[in-house]
């Protein structure tokens, strides 16, 4: 019982980092997102055909799980 309470008591400060890090990426794929609608639009034409921005690219190309939940109930 004591082993469980100390994990649960770990619990909130993982679900801090993870949105911590979860803001991080956020930020990182608006950068690169906003990196490549400009070489898509000012780029040298060699760089512009290998370029999507994530909001021009098609579903099948990109794959970003963006929802992920911690939880102290193990699930059903």
């Amino acid at each position: 019982m004591r082993t469980t309470s100390q994990h649960l008591s770990q619990v909130h400060g993982l679900q801090v980092e993870l949105g911590e890090l979860k803001g991080r990426l956020t930020e990182v794929i608006s950068n690169c997102d906003t990196l490549c609608k400009r070489i898509n639009s000012e780029g040298p034409e060699s760089l512009r055909s290998t370029v999507a921005p994530f909001s021009l690219a098609s579903p099948d190309s990109v794959s970003i799980n963006t929802t992920t939940t911690l939880s102290s109930k193990p699930e059903a």
